[in-house]
């Protein structure tokens, strides 16, 4: 069979296409004839629900109804309650997150070609926006004529969790190949005692608290103790597994939060992600979320590494580690323009920022007067890939020992 390699363009989709202002702005296009009839009737063929949302009511309902109201004074519409209630739900349940680099949804996308795409708890592309494109790409190696999916939800989850999720959201029983062999794999709990599974659950939910927006914060640290505490209680018989969800998240947000406050904090936690955690939960390197925290983790790393050529204080306790984190800058960013590249694509503009680091750190080198290529070379080569290794398992010893 003929496959598709990893990290490549399946689709991409022209900005007309990709409607971003929601349905208020759809049926205003129609209306002005910006967008056509066969559109129009794409968009009204879209599934909706909406009588499941009508059965689970709540303020989730509460907001449809009132969004039909915003909607109908808005456009002045005369588009019947009914149809508008069904659109509104087709706009909840088929638009796509539009999310910038750092993690933060910024939007919602509507294509009605794009919502077509299946979920799997173990797709074989991923999506994001490049601009005003929406662009899909493999993940992993797909045959010719094998489905292309994604996943509606954070497939590193464990299965109770997935499947809830999928339940309420979008109202189906996920029957994908991970959820049929339910083979315990990476954010899976290796047991089937039922007090044991209640407590971690609990201990999930509290630690999935801590990241809801509304959540008041006094303190950073105050957040990390209460991690630690309930990491402990959900988890008395040993350390809690840090590929368990919702773990890996709550990393990442001690590390984003700690980045304008306290350098060397921040970079024990982005070493604990990129080298420990998202090897493990994330199949493979063409992930996105590897790829962005890597260069999340390259940000820190070189705002440290100016500080200590500096001897600032702020980072005076990882003095005994500025060989090591001076050494792995320019190996780290080779490795980040070809993770880059070969994830979001050459043309990407995550794959632009990753050259222009290297375009900077080439100069460093001829400045030095370092012959670049051998240094490439060495980087590549098995003697260079210890050395590598070496010091990266100084930074995670350093890291280790502080938790």
């Amino acid at each position: 069979h003929v496959k598709k390699r990893p990290g490549r363009d399946i689709t991409k989709r022209n900005a007309k296409r990709i409607r971003q202002l929601g349905i208020p702005s759809n049926m205003h296009l129609l209306e002005t004839n910006q967008i056509t009839e066969n559109q129009w009737r794409a968009f009204l063929g879209m599934e909706s629900h909406v009588e499941e949302y009508k059965a689970v009511g709540g303020s989730l309902w509460l907001d449809i109804e009132k969004n039909c109201g915003e909607i109908q004074a808005w456009t002045g519409t005369e588009v019947d309650k009914d149809t508008l209630q069904r659109l509104t739900c087709s706009f909840f349940i088929n638009s796509m997150s539009i999310e910038s680099p750092d993690g933060n949804v910024i939007g919602s996308s509507l294509d009605p070609d794009a919502a077509m795409m299946n979920h799997s708890c173990e797709p074989n592309t991923a999506f994001f926006f490049e601009g005003h494109e929406l662009r899909v790409r493999s993940t992993t190696n797909i045959l010719a004529g094998e489905e292309l999916t994604i996943s509606y939800i954070d497939p590193t989850e464990h299965f109770d969790f997935r499947h809830e999720e999928l339940r309420s959201k979008y109202f189906f029983e996920c029957s994908c190949k991970k959820c049929e062999k339910r083979v315990p794999g990476p954010g899976e709990l290796k047991t089937r005692d039922p007090q044991f599974h209640k407590r971690i659950k609990e201990a999930q939910n509290s630690l999935r608290s801590i990241l809801h927006p509304n959540t008041q914060i006094t303190s950073i640290e105050a957040i990390e103790n209460a991690v630690t505490r309930i990491s402990h209680e959900g988890y008395p018989e040993g350390d809690w597994p840090y590929e368990l969800q919702p773990m890996p998240r709550v990393v990442v947000a001690l590390a984003m939060a700690y980045q304008d406050e306290n350098l060397p904090k921040a970079l024990r936690f982005w070493l604990q992600t990129c080298f420990e955690i998202d090897p493990f939960i994330w199949p493979t390197p063409h992930d996105f979320r590897p790829i962005e925290n890597f260069m999340k983790y390259l940000g820190v790393q070189g705002a440290i590494a100016n500080l200590l050529a500096e001897d600032d204080p702020s980072v005076r306790e990882l003095q005994e580690l500025k060989s090591p984190i001076t050494m792995l800058q320019y190996p780290h960013i080779m490795r980040f323009v070809r993770d880059a590249e070969r994830g979001f694509g050459k043309d990407s503009t995550i794959a632009g920022v990753a050259r222009v680091w290297q375009l900077r750190w080439n100069s460093i080198v001829s400045m030095q007067g370092i012959d670049r290529e051998a240094l490439v070379s060495f980087y590549t080569g098995k003697e260079g890939k210890l050395e590598i290794k070496k010091n990266e398992d100084k930074l995670l010893e350093w890291a280790r020992a502080r938790r």
